[in-house]
């Protein structure tokens, strides 16, 4: 399960279990000026993110552990995860390998993919042996993976996209405070929301000198507190992305989970560079399947050079017959007296 997920479910799972949320300290009342602000420049950021977010090629890896202090009613297992994650036009790939500590020779590994034709999920025991199909089918997935959480840059850019939409209003995030610190410059947004039933408050700190990057989200609820704190050093198509996140849950009910750290660090993000052969079955030593539209077949590589070849043949016996043409006009113009 991914950070965003982890925190929703957490948010539903605990409803109900404590009072309404406590309000905030920090950004009170909404300054017009900076609300402006995030309604443009904060939008126009967003935009340009969304320019490469559907073009990358992204590998994380996350370790989850209980964090220091708190009362744990549950026991949570120690697992590090490591996540690729691959858009390239209407293909997507997930695959993932968890790996808990107190049972290392067991990795849990899950490879998921959508083309235009099918998906498909696959599985396999350990890292060396093959993939095993466990489910297929024509058409599209519901949901799709593209609508997945689960990508680091995915969540982060998502917290912008929330105070954005908050400043806009008219829809289900209200904005309750907006300023900037003197003493940081950065912006800081208040915004409520609702998960289920369950009320949630939010304070995001956003850097404006910076592409409006969102270095750190509080999130409070009835029952838990949740700090992202975001650093960079990830350049795609000049828009800077996430090289870590660190989260820390910690729980305000007695029989819920021990606090939680979550730290997920980008291995390698780039712009995808993948064919379309890529995200289907035969790209991972099954065959494709019989009920599958059949794909236009592009000519062999070889048969391609011979073409170019051959239209340079051509072209080579046209110009030299085009030269000779253009001689024995020269020598006939030169003997009536003619310039050419």
């Amino acid at each position: 399960m991914d950070r965003a997920a982890i925190t929703v479910t957490a948010i539903v799972c605990a409803a109900g279990l404590a009072g309404p949320a406590p309000a905030q300290d920090g950004a009170t009342g909404v300054d017009p000026a900076w609300r402006e602000r995030l309604r443009t420049d904060a939008r126009d950021a967003y935009q340009r993110y969304l320019a490469v977010a559907n073009r990358l090629d992204e590998q994380i890896e996350v370790r989850t552990a209980p964090a220091a202090g708190g009362a744990a009613g549950q026991k949570m297992r120690p697992h590090t995860r490591r996540e690729r994650f691959v858009r390239s036009g209407p293909n997507t790939l997930a695959e993932h390998v968890r790996v808990y500590d107190d049972d290392p020779q067991n990795p849990q590994i899950r490879l998921e993919c959508d083309n235009p034709d099918y998906y498909f999920t696959l599985t396999k025991a350990r890292e060396d042996a093959p993939y095993a199909l466990v489910k297929y089918a024509l058409g599209k997935r519901d949901p799709p993976l593209a609508d997945r959480g689960g990508r680091i840059h995915g969540l982060v850019f998502d917290y912008l996209k929330d105070v954005v939409t908050a400043a806009e209003g008219g829809g289900p995030r209200t904005l309750t405070g907006v300023r900037q610190d003197p003493a940081t410059g950065l912006v800081q947004a208040t915004y409520t929301l609702k998960a289920g039933d369950t009320p949630v408050e939010r304070r995001a700190f956003l850097d404006p000198a910076h592409g409006w990057r969102v270095t750190e989200v509080r999130t409070e609820t009835p029952s838990l507190s949740n700090v992202d704190r975001i650093s960079y050093g990830h350049s795609v198509s000049g828009q800077d992305l996430p090289a870590e996140v660190h989260t820390l849950t910690t729980y305000k009910v007695s029989n819920g989970p021990p606090p939680m750290d979550i730290d997920a660090r980008v291995v390698k993000v780039s712009l995808a560079d993948t064919s379309d052969d890529a995200f289907r079955l035969s790209a991972f030593g099954l065959p494709e399947p019989a009920d599958a539209p059949a794909r236009p077949k592009s000519a062999p590589r070889h048969l391609w050079l011979l073409g170019a070849a051959a239209v340079c043949a051509a072209g080579s016996l046209g110009l030299g017959y085009w030269y000779r043409r253009r001689a024995q006009a020269r020598a006939a113009c030169a003997r009536k007296g003619v310039l050419t």
